[in-house]
């Protein structure tokens, strides 16, 4: 005899403040942080069914960590921004690796860039006094490009489509992290306002993919770099 079993869902914790000593933003539960004065305000997302930031039905293929092209490089031109990019996982207690105080980070819970779904990456607007990676994303314009170079020599090409600021207590957990049919990118931000004047919160840019296609010869020379 065959005992049925069921599985019971959680729904994430909503982004909330919490005054610990390190940032620790997550695909799955989520803390805030103070860094050096410096509050980083809480991201949290959804657990899906593949591990991913979207389910393996709306892929409608078998999700495959080892068969994946991970980003290497992140682009914006229009704001200077181009960083190598590092891989942040999940730790104890559901809390994701911070960025580099100026680089980049890539949520390997999420989908790759060029896959289809929400490829999440995230960095600093400041941290601890400094400028972060995207300490000029208040000067980025709808319909601006962002470009990352994949692993696998291919650049999947992005185009902005809207940026928002949400406050930690109304963070859109499943339209930021939810299941999308088509390729998505979405920044996340933490460390300081916008831009002098703006509302507090989480900045979010929401980007859709234009273009996947061979890398050049300058963007596979920012792969080579180190």
């Amino acid at each position: 005899m065959t005992r049925s079993r069921t599985t019971s869902r959680r729904t994430p914790p909503r982004p909330a403040h919490r005054r610990r000593p390190w940032v620790a933003a997550t695909g799955i539960g989520t803390v805030c942080a103070v860094l050096a004065g410096t509050v980083g305000l809480a991201i949290t997302a959804p657990r899906s069914e593949n591990g991913s930031g979207t389910t393996a039905s709306a892929l409608n293929m078998p999700h495959s960590p080892t068969a994946r092209a991970v980003p290497r490089v992140l682009s914006i031109p229009s704001i200077g921004v181009q960083k190598r990019v590092v891989q942040l996982s999940a730790g104890k207690g559901h809390t994701m690796e911070l960025p580099p105080t100026d680089g980049v980070g890539w949520y390997v819970g999420s989908p790759a860039p060029g896959e289809p779904g929400a490829a999440v990456v995230t960095g600093f607007i400041r941290v601890g006094g400094h400028r972060g990676a995207f300490a000029r994303l208040g000067e980025l314009a709808t319909g601006a490009r962002v470009s990352v170079v994949r692993s696998d020599g291919t650049t999947a090409v992005y185009r902005v489509e809207r940026i928002d600021t949400y406050p930690p207590d109304r963070f859109p957990v499943s339209e930021v992290y939810g299941a999308t049919s088509e390729p998505t990118l979405r920044i996340v931000t933490t460390g300081g306002r916008l831009r002098p004047g703006a509302p507090n919160g989480n900045a979010v840019v929401f980007a859709t993919l234009s273009d996947l296609r061979a890398a050049n010869s300058k963007e596979s020379a920012l792969v080579g770099k180190k």
